[in-house]
């Protein structure tokens, strides 16, 4: 695969570069029904003093292009926004630009989890369900919390119904309703999805993390639902996953490593992932 230096972009199975490991694999469907790789990522290495991650999980009919446009054209977006000077603002504007953009393209949407490293902190966005945790010496710790109907606040479901939103119920589980009612999402934040309306919300979550709130941290890990489920069915301890990732020699055997024990799980969805080697990041001081 050919790229430019200082910009890496995976379609392959693994992708390594400076501190970071990054896999995909397409998920087995269901039967009679054909999946297709709807995930996207890339990291931009010297970018704004430091490395930035994205990771995309993109879903309904163009939920590809969605993802696609997030990861081509977000990192501009955060630019022409004053990203310099003012990050939780400029990302705020850019996650809704990005939303105009996909809506004129297609009727997909997709999530995003983005990470900014640099020698002053971790930077870290969120909208919709694609994680960002830390691997520490005891436990798997969440840098996001998940943007799900499953796990609203009672305040959010109101929000989201001022919005003009609807929700759906299939079986035991509900959804965030299309405005024809014929369709539904798990998630409640999204970039694009317009069949929704302004129920799903472009708000993201976002946290700027001290290098001295990550001290016990020696892993960063950006996943998409595709892999951080089908080890919670799994029964995946957190043990386990250190074990994985720590008994390697370098970020890029544990991505692999990362990798083979997810296939043998059998993922039923795509399954992306960043794994970050916080060490590799780290100040001198920390």
């Amino acid at each position: 695969m050919s790229h430019n230096p200082s910009t890496l972009q995976s379609d392959h199975l693994v992708t390594s570069g400076n501190g970071w490991g990054s896999f995909q694999l397409l998920g087995e469907g269901k039967p009679g029904k054909t999946i297709i790789q709807q995930d996207r990522l890339r990291v931009i290495e010297n970018w704004m003093d430091g490395t930035l991650f994205l990771l995309c999980d993109g879903h309904a009919n163009g939920g590809d292009l969605a993802a696609q446009l997030v990861i081509d054209q977000f990192p501009d977006l955060l630019l022409s926004h004053d990203f310099i000077h003012q990050r939780f603002v400029a990302t705020e504007r850019a996650c809704v630009a990005m939303d105009r953009v996909i809506e004129e393209q297609t009727d997909g949407g997709t999530t995003l989890a983005l990470v900014h490293i640099t020698q002053r902190d971790i930077f870290v966005v969120n909208l919709g369900d694609t994680r960002v945790s830390t691997l520490e010496l005891q436990r798997l710790r969440s840098c996001t919390r998940d943007h799900r109907v499953a796990s609203l606040f009672p305040e959010d479901e109101l929000k989201i119904r001022r919005r003009g939103g609807l929700f759906i119920q299939s079986g035991k589980q509900r959804f965030l309703a299309s405005l024809d009612l014929r369709s539904g999402i798990a998630i409640t934040h999204t970039l694009g999805d317009r069949r929704y309306g302004r129920g799903a919300s472009t708000f993201p979550t976002i946290v700027a993390y001290s290098w001295e709130g990550m001290t016990d941290a020696t892993h960063l890990i950006l996943w998409v639902d595709g892999v951080w489920e089908t080890f919670e069915e799994a029964i995946i301890t957190t043990s386990l996953l250190r074990y994985w990732i720590r008994s390697q020699t370098s970020v890029r055997e544990s991505t692999q490593e990362l990798s083979q024990q997810l296939v043998r799980c059998c993922p039923g969805d795509n399954a992306s992932a960043i794994v970050i080697d916080l060490d590799h990041f780290r100040p001198p001081d920390w």
